[in-house]
């Protein structure tokens, strides 16, 4: 075990952690920090509504962006800078293109959008432009991230966080416009933050406004396959709130949405590590020694392990500052939190075997366990709110999280097998 964890010490895998857990958090801390002032500006329906707003948003993300900023990485890496200049410009015309033919899709269905998220049609119109400019603003973030320059990542994401705190003062206290306000903050600080991004851009020089019959195909040769797996994370993202939404109103969605970000920190700390656990695997899985196989198996339980250990410190830790840190109107999060914190440590279980998936080239398990499971969450959340409440919603959570760990597990040593029932002793070593 000392064996494995001196490996490990010597390997770049943790620093280079550090740095994807450090600038995430940043970014993600604007929800955190205004929680105390938006749990006491807002009412729970006008909380539930910045929810909703939130969820419209990351569902159509998928369908406007294409995932196109991962094809950016692998662009740089394989092709010269002219090239890649191109490339993002195109990428840019994709991205423009669908934006717009969502915004019409979402135009004429904006009833049925109103019913089950509660948004209205200027807020629609919004929530386009705000995944619009996010689009942009993830290309121009893969550009950093893939060329190592983190200065100029972590100075954008500074920028973005504070336009987000500052717009968010301005428009939900000094203004006074309730949820509404926390939604234009949101939107704005996103335009603005793109409009900086793509004026780096320009004067790096590292875009060229050629159209390019030939990278638009290959774009959307990459994005398009991907939309299937989006879909079915997007439903099942969205089915707990817009169910309680439905069935039980605006205000319980607040509440729980409180409780849900933050239970969310593990989960994120998770995605983060993964950032830089998964380019570390595949340059072990690529020596094929059964030595680092089983190595990498032992650290992989330690890990979940670690997990569960973790969860069990934040869910006391959250008993002791929550009552301090949310308004009066949202105490009532704390039943949520223990069963929030079990599923998310599934969750975050997924991601150290879905690495294996990605490594062999055979994502479709990937796609068919996301969307099935999906569907399969719909009838189960909604029978279980009837007959445990809202507390029914998170059971759900649990149940499905763990399908698709053990799913994933299982279509992992399918398409890689790993001995992870072999673990007889072995001198361990780990490439750095």
């Amino acid at each position: 075990m000392l064996k494995l964890f001196r490996a490990l010490k010597n390997s770049p895998l943790f620093s280079n952690a550090a740095v994807y857990i450090f600038f995430n958090l940043i970014f993600n801390l604007v929800p955190f920090i205004l929680m105390p002032i938006l749990t006491r500006e807002l009412p729970p329906a006008d909380y539930g509504l910045v929810t909703m707003f939130g969820i419209f948003g990351n569902f159509i993300l998928p369908f406007v962006s294409l995932n196109l900023f991962g094809s950016v990485a692998i662009k740089i890496h394989k092709s010269d800078d002219q090239d890649v200049d191109q490339y993002l410009w195109n990428c840019i015309l994709i991205i423009s293109t669908a934006a717009i033919i969502i915004l019409l899709f979402c135009l004429c269905f904006s009833p049925l959008i109103h019913t089950y998220l509660g948004l209205g049609t200027m807020t629609i119109v919004i929530g386009v432009i705000m995944v619009f400019a996010q689009s942009i603003y993830q290309l121009q973030n893969a550009v950093h991230q893939a060329k190592s320059q983190s200065i100029r990542y972590a100075f954008i994401a500074s920028i973005a966080l504070i336009f987000n705190l500052i717009l968010t003062l301005i428009f939900v206290v000094y203004l006074k416009w309730a949820g509404m306000g926390r939604i234009y903050a949101q939107a704005l600080s996103m335009v603005l933050v793109t409009i900086i991004a793509l004026w780096i851009l320009i004067r790096t020089r590292s875009l060229k406004f050629s159209y390019n019959s030939v990278h638009i195909r290959n774009g959307l040769k990459f994005g398009l396959p991907l939309i299937p797996h989006s879909i079915g994370g997007m439903i099942f993202f969205i089915t707990d709130r817009v169910i309680m939404n439905r069935f039980i109103g605006l205000s319980e969605v607040g509440v729980y949405s409180v409780a849900f970000q933050l239970c969310g920190g593990l989960t994120l700390i998770a995605s983060s590590f993964n950032l830089a656990y998964a380019p570390w695997l595949y340059k072990q899985l690529k020596s094929n020694s059964d030595l680092q196989k089983k190595a990498i198996i032992k650290f992989t339980y330690l890990y979940f392990g670690g997990l569960f250990a973790i969860g069990a410190l934040i869910y006391f830790s959250m008993l002791l500052v929550v009552p301090f840190f949310v308004g009066d109107k949202f105490i009532s999060a704390i039943k949520y939190f223990p069963c929030l914190l079990v599923a998310n440590i599934f969750g975050s279980m997924y991601f150290m075997v879905c690495n294996y998936i990605f490594y062999a080239e055979k994502t479709k398990y990937l796609a068919l366990i996301t969307f099935l499971s999906a569907i399969l969450n719909i009838p189960l959340c909604y029978f279980l709110l009837q007959y445990y409440g809202t507390l029914g919603v998170v059971y759900s959570l649990i149940i499905i999280n763990l399908l698709i760990f053990v799913a994933t597990w299982f279509a992992a040593q399918k398409s890689y097998p790993m001995p992870w029932f072999d673990l007889a002793k072995n001198r361990i070593k780990v490439h750095k």
